[in-house]
């Protein structure tokens, strides 16, 4: 009887080592070099228009501990023909460093691309000159959202200067102010950058950005709409975001993309 428990309890041992053998334990994902924390020293609060446009959107606070946001969105592109070509993607956006990832499952392969303080590239698809389907280039599409999505913590980045011009514009029968982003250099203030933030006079929120065209009269537009507070972190976002052509006194022409994000 002594023998036969011996054996029964080898063989329950055995079978718990072959098991714990077989599981695969889940390794620690490497820290995201993009999703840094906000520096004190390198929060400026220039003026009464960033705080306004801080706490529109959740709040210092808030914002000051998201390090990634990570959105789940629906795509579609307004093709030159008229047709509509529409994809999912992942937005993760990194406020602080001033970076966003863009990925999607697309017929071909999947494609990964990244914009991070300026700089942007593709890491990876199917096609080594991958571009949008739509009268607008990766990159700019990509810098419409890191700038709608985190127009407040722009506001901040002691590497600009805003401006906020005191004659507003109309967009749509709305009252918008201005305000200027000029990049600052070893030698001081440098040019202005050929972006406009625009400020609701009503909701003080950033919720529409124009960027000149070289070489064209025409703009680019991005708006954001539908603000929603993310329940994780207490920060507003746009759940919709549209990217326009418009003319240079802001009367928006073409519809170039719409994303619609869940959350």
């Amino acid at each position: 009887m002594k023998q036969l428990l011996m054996k029964i309890t080898a063989g329950i041992l055995v079978l718990f080592l072959a098991a714990g053998c077989g599981r695969q334990v889940e390794s620690k994902p490497a820290t995201e070099p993009l999703a840094v924390g906000a520096e004190n020293d390198s929060i400026a609060m220039e003026g009464g228009f960033v705080s306004a446009a801080v706490k529109a959107t959740g709040g210092l606070k808030a914002w000051m501990e998201v390090k990634e946001v990570s959105l789940e969105c629906v795509v579609t592109f307004y093709k030159p023909d008229k047709s509509l070509y529409l994809t999912e993607q992942v937005h993760r956006i990194y406020p602080w460093s001033n970076s966003i990832r863009i990925s999607a499952e697309e017929p071909e392969d999947k494609f990964v691309c990244q914009l991070s303080r300026g700089e942007f590239s593709v890491l990876k698809t199917a096609e080594k000159d991958w571009t949008l389907p739509v009268e607008i280039k990766a990159r700019a599409f990509a810098r419409a959202v890191l700038d709608i999505m985190t127009a407040p913590v722009r506001f901040l980045d002691k590497s600009a200067v805003h401006t906020e011009r005191r004659q507003f514009i109309k967009i749509e029968g709305q009252i918008y102010w201005p305000v200027i982003r000029t990049m600052k250099t070893e030698q001081g203030d440098g040019a202005e950058e050929g972006v406009i933030f625009c400020q609701s006079q009503q909701s003080s929120l950033v919720d529409v950005v124009w960027y000149s065209s070289e070489g064209s009269d025409s703009l680019l537009t991005v708006r954001g709409y539908n603000y929603t507070q993310i329940k994780d972190n207490g920060i507003v976002l746009p759940r919709r975001v549209e990217i326009f052509r418009a003319s240079s006194d802001g009367v928006l022409q073409k519809r170039l993309a719409k994303i619609e994000y869940h959350w």
